[in-house]
């Protein structure tokens, strides 16, 4: 599917949401290239939504972040203990303009106990690919369970051809660009848009968590993943 697409600008909510990727084509063919994409991960949220017979939330809580031992959530209950994003939903106003469409609902204070991501928000604010609040020990009690050895099949290399290693879901350290060479051939993570990042090393027993906010008061074009490097250098040296 193609990385991004402004679906609520076709109808809000999750029926809308399935209708519209429904009619959406594919960018690439299988196999053909590498592509992190939203609308991916979204179409993967109704197929779970469909097989658990219950909202993606609920199934979190109760399948994942209660067994881990972590606060993680959708859909916080304390605003003010979420850090602000961004201003005006001013980011993704200038890609929908970008594409010659028009939508006339954006929020226009900062957001707050709100998922910054649009398609996520305005999907009822819980979707696979945004949404979820937690503190770095939160992200960290969810990682720990994938050091497990057992969990290898699912984070190895399945794109050995093309320019990025990806798991399922997970991206390996050969082509990540917040990735270091003192992170071992296993090690895969995940990055977020607002300046989140999560490494996990199995071969050091090693789970780096960085949570900034790089997006707030406004989205700035910066080589973030340069941030990310220096971190993780950081964190590797020391356990080294």
């Amino acid at each position: 599917m193609p990385a991004w697409h402004p679906l609520y600008v076709f109808g809000e909510g999750a029926v809308a949401y399935r209708r519209t990727l429904a009619g959406l084509e594919p960018e690439s063919a299988p196999g053909e290239r590498v592509i992190y994409s939203d609308l991916n991960v979204l179409v993967l949220t109704e197929i779970f939504e469909s097989i658990l017979g219950s909202p993606i939330d609920r199934a979190f809580d109760e399948l994942v972040a209660r067994p881990a031992g972590s606060a993680a959530t959708f859909l916080p209950p304390d605003a003010g203990a979420t850090a602000a994003t961004e201003r005006g939903d001013r980011f993704e106003r200038a890609m929908v303009a970008s594409r010659g469409l028009a939508y006339s609902h954006f929020r226009d204070g900062v957001v707050r106990g709100e998922v910054h991501d649009g398609n996520a928000f305005r999907r009822g604010g819980v979707s696979g690919h945004a949404g979820l609040f937690a503190t770095a020990r939160d992200v960290w009690a969810l990682a720990r369970p994938w050091l497990d050895p057992a969990r290898r099949e699912l984070t190895r290399d399945r794109t050995p051809e093309l320019a990025e290693a990806r798991g399922l879901a997970w991206q390996g350290r050969r082509g990540a660009g917040s990735a270091i060479p003192s992170m071992s051939d296993a090690s895969f993570g995940h990055t977020g848009f607002t300046g989140t990042s999560l490494w996990v090393d199995p071969d050091r027993d090693l789970v780096a968590v960085l949570l900034t906010n790089r997006i707030h008061p406004e989205v700035r074009e910066i080589p973030f993943n340069e941030v990310r490097q220096r971190f993780h250098e950081v964190v590797w040296d020391a356990f080294a």
